[in-house]
């Protein structure tokens, strides 16, 4: 692929945060209203752009073998990636910060930054990557109101199946599904249903972009990048990982509208959740959202250069 056809993508994408940027600089947005945009994204703008991808795809034969492909992959993907952040942290101390650097290096960005940008690079060819992906974001929404919790609490309460299973994108997933199998157009039956759902849709990338933007507002800049715990997680998760990934799909010979998916997911930088997660449980926020800073930043350069090696 092109690199600096992804480039412009990506580029695209970090300018959308400029003007919340500018805007929280010149103290022009009420108090937390990151959190507001937040809880918009993780409740109505994820589970539908999971909803609106099932929709704008024909089920065609083999994409059963690929959705259990893509399930496996994003399963063992991010259990390696777990027990590498063990080992590559061993030697820090087991506080807040450690856990926190843990959380990020495991857990990608896949959702808030990931299915929106597949869709800009590949547009209306995303539409069964993005299925795939959606997979993905199933799992990790799975593994990161259970494990993720666990990590940084280091409390068994938070391993239920509840946690995993009643969050949004994997509600959306659960509706999604039996339509897309049984082959239900929501649009055949209610056009401006699928219309209502289109727009939320397509608002994701801005907005998260627009909440990456407050954030880096009121962060002390100069403090985010000179932290070198975030370059050696970011280092990790936008190179190791996903090389590590393709290595591990490799023999499988799966489809690339398979692989491609799971491999950016894994090329993505650290999860919103980590600042999120980290605030709720009082675990070190700051040093969740220099690493999210910084891997997203530096992301600019290295999804370019990834696809364009790999892909």
């Amino acid at each position: 692929m092109d690199v600096l056809f992804v480039l412009r993508k990506v580029l695209l994408f970090v300018a959308m945060c400029v003007p919340s940027f500018i805007l929280q600089k010149r103290n022009m947005l009420p108090d937390k209203s990151e959190k507001g945009f937040s809880a918009v994204l993780l409740y109505v703008g994820q589970p539908l752009m999971v909803l609106a991808s099932f929709q704008d795809t024909l089920y065609r034969s083999g994409m059963i073998k690929n959705m259990l492909l893509a399930l496996l992959f994003s399963v063992v993907g991010q259990i390696i990636l777990y027990f590498l952040s063990l080992l590559l942290f061993i030697k820090k101390p087991d506080c807040d910060k450690t856990r926190v650097l843990k959380y990020a290096t495991t857990f990608s960005n896949c959702g808030f930054l990931g299915l929106p940008l597949l869709y800009a690079i590949y547009g209306n060819g995303a539409s069964e990557m993005i299925i795939y992906l959606s997979i993905y974001v199933a799992v990790f929404n799975l593994l990161s109101w259970t494990l993720g919790s666990y990590i940084l609490t280091k409390e068994k309460k938070y391993i239920k199946w509840k946690n995993a299973i009643f969050n949004p994108p994997t509600i959306a997933l659960a509706v999604a599904l039996p339509l897309f199998f049984c082959g239900i157009s929501i649009g055949k039956y209610s056009p401006e249903c699928m219309r209502f759902i289109e727009y939320f849709d397509e608002m994701v990338a801005p907005l998260a972009m627009i909440v990456l933007g407050i954030r880096l507002a009121k962060a002390d800049l100069k403090k985010v990048f000179t932290d070198l715990d975030a370059y050696i997680v970011s280092a990790y998760k936008l190179i190791l990982a996903p090389i590590l990934m393709l290595l591990i799909m490799l023999p499988f010979g799966a489809e690339k509208v398979v692989t491609i998916p799971i491999f950016f997911a894994m090329a993505m930088p650290c999860a919103s959740s980590s600042i999120v997660f980290a605030e709720k449980h009082d675990v070190s926020p700051e040093t969740a959202a220099t690493c999210v800073m910084v891997s997203t930043i530096l992301c600019v350069a290295t999804l370019p250069i990834l696809f364009y090696i790999f892909i």
